[in-house]
């Protein structure tokens, strides 16, 4: 796990090595552990890297070239499957320097081209320099772990891990999108492609992108950026229940098993919650005698406190437990950290119990496995059965088209933050223009045209709240603290296999996640399993009155917000949460992150 990030100019112009060293110092937390540099004899291309040393410690240091340096490569991720690709590249007459997954991937692409991505399983995101064929090829892996981000202005490409890497740079307008802004306030997150500012974009999930600098003399056009990757959700109706929950225990134990590979110490997040629990469980199966590391945080106030679960799972597999109960005063200090290591406006609160978890782990291990994407894949949300409810469709998308509301409508709706409606009354009145219907979700759903109406929902939800909200909040929590994040149910070969389960043994009537939960039945605690649901929450609505209240007007009236919104609507916004603290939370913390980010990068 690292940072990567880099400057190849088309313009004629000359990379300054100072530029790469504040691009690298910047993803300093990504890779505490060390630097490399590349720039090549025209000083028109350079690479910049951070090491979070996990595989091969002492020799594989990156920028990484081939035998002959005319390809390079910087890769921020792990490859599982990296020495099976190794011993097929043996018999082609590779030659290896190191023991590095990121060879691997380097000589993959030197014998198959682009296409080597697809023998690929693991998260990554990289950049290859072919100064042989003269292109540039970059990717993200296919369920967007990793993250990717660039740029091509007035000739000049510009790539990073992440976005504060690109302030280092002073060729770089980067003025504010008001789309974004607009987008922000609906989902909480800025979707891929775009980003917070105009002209720096997201590589999306399972995107891959070319640079094409073969003719000489002439500018490079804008990448061309493909994907590569797509799950299908096609029930496959013959195995019997049975039948199914033998296929998914096997692949879950072997995909934890692999997932074990490192050369540092390792743990786990333990919320106390089915996917977590499962984790941990297959981990202390496949572990051996060692135990298992686990962390886990809780809260003073009970209602939001899941540890007495936690512990269950800790105690029935003997884990050396490490808990830690967070005052509502950390995870104030928290949150003034998090707009400078998001970088972007993000108004998930759990960022926050996620920031402290990694931190507790951070001290005793650099890689921990989590249980995201288990919602996604099963069927964990609470939404799905409302829409298919309200929408009278069962699991058939014929039914609904006779409906008056559109399943896809009840569905966005409970994906905002804020309405259209409620947006207009907020920003400035010269920024109404940029408010029109958006086809974010349109777009995925329309994929699944052909598929049943649960999957055409879990279809949106992976291909866009998990990686734009629930992984990047993980990857910059996580790297915050130098932590490396693996999560085992995000597998390539796991997402293929559940997307083929039927959607009556993911979500019958109202249990949710009934296939996984039937199979872990035999490894954890009926309580655990069989309970409320509660998700990684945070007390936020007992926060958003007294002191910290205070703090929230004052950030929503400063000069900062001025530029984009209304005292108006700010004030009303304000009233609206003194009669209804509970509905309104969201919404002020939403604000509240954006005030916060734009006194931090502006």
């Amino acid at each position: 796990m690292c940072g990567i990030a880099g400057i190849l100019r088309f313009d004629g112009g000359k990379v300054e090595q100072d530029w790469l060293k504040q691009m690298a110092e910047s993803l300093k937390h990504r890779g505490p552990d060390g630097e490399g540099y590349y720039v090549d004899r025209a000083e028109r291309f350079g690479l910049a890297f951070r090491r979070l040393a996990i595989i091969d410690l002492v020799t594989g240091d990156q920028p990484m070239c081939n035998e002959d340096s005319s390809i390079w490569i910087v890769l921020n991720g792990e490859i599982y499957n990296f020495i099976d690709i190794r011993r097929q590249l043996d018999g082609h007459g590779h030659y290896f320097k190191t023991q590095s997954d990121t060879e691997s991937v380097l000589h993959a692409y030197e014998e198959w081209g682009p296409d080597c991505i697809e023998r690929l399983r693991g998260m990554f995101a990289f950049l290859i320099l072919d100064l042989r064929s003269r292109k540039i090829f970059f990717v993200r892996d296919r369920l967007g772990i990793k993250p990717f981000y660039y740029s091509f202005q007035s000739g000049i490409f510009t790539f990073a891990s992440e976005l504060k890497a690109f302030h280092r740079l002073p060729f770089l307008n980067l003025e504010i999108h008001i789309p974004s802004v607009v987008d922000y306030l609906r989902y909480g997150y800025v979707p891929s492609p775009a980003t917070i500012f105009a002209g720096i974009h997201k590589l999306p999930p399972a995107c891959a992108g070319v640079i094409d600098f073969s003719r000489e003399r002439v500018l490079p056009v804008e990448p061309i950026v493909r994907r590569y990757w797509k799950p299908r959700w096609e029930a496959n109706e013959k195995p019997t229940l049975k039948e199914w929950m033998k296929k998914l225990e096997e692949k879950l134990k072997e995909t934890v098993s692999t997932y074990l590979v490192s050369d540092v110490p390792l743990g786990a997040f333990l919320s106390g919650g089915t996917d977590s629990s499962t984790v941990v469980a297959l981990m202390a199966q496949t572990a051996g005698k060692e135990r298992v590391k686990t962390f886990s945080i809780g809260y003073k106030e009970r209602l939001f406190n899941e540890l007495p679960y936690a512990r269950l799972v800790g105690k029935k597999y003997e884990t050396e437990s490490t808990e830690k109960i967070i005052a509502s005063e950390e995870l104030e200090k928290a949150a003034e950290q998090l707009p400078r290591i998001f970088d972007e406006p993000f108004a998930d609160s759990s960022a926050l119990p996620t920031y402290c978890v990694s931190a507790l782990a951070s001290e005793k291990v650099k890689v921990a496995l989590s249980g995201d994407g288990g919602d996604e894949l099963f069927a964990g949300y609470g939404r799905y059965r409302k829409v298919l409810k309200m929408s009278h469709g069962g699991f058939s998308l014929l039914k609904w088209r006779w409906t008056p509301v559109h399943p896809l409508e009840i569905f966005e709706s409970g994906q905002r933050i804020f309405t259209d409606a409620q947006i207009s009354q907020i920003i400035l009145p010269e920024y109404s223009p940029y408010i029109h219907p958006s086809d974010y979700f349109l777009q995925f759903f329309e994929e699944g045209a052909e598929w049943d109406l649960l999957s055409a929902l879990q279809h949106i939800d992976l291909m866009t709240y998990l990686p734009e909200n629930n992984l990047t909040k993980v990857d910059r929590a996580s790297m915050a603290h130098g932590l490396e994040v693996r999560v085992p149910f995000l597998d390539h070969e796991v997402v293929e296999l559940a997307v083929t389960i039927p959607p009556e043994l993911r979500h019958p009537g109202r249990q949710r996640k009934y296939i996984l939960k039937k199979v872990m039945e035999s490894h954890l605690p009926r309580r655990v399993l069989y309970r409320k649901k509660r998700g990684f929450s945070i007390p936020l609505r007992l926060w958003m009155k007294g002191g910290f209240l205070k703090k929230v007007k004052e950030s929503l009236l400063s000069p900062e917000m001025r530029n984009f919104a209304t005292e108006k609507g700010v004030m009303k916004l304000l009233k609206e949460q003194e009669k209804n603290p509970r509905r309104m939370s969201a919404h002020l913390w939403a604000l509240l992150f954006f005030s916060r980010w734009l006194t931090t990068w502006k």
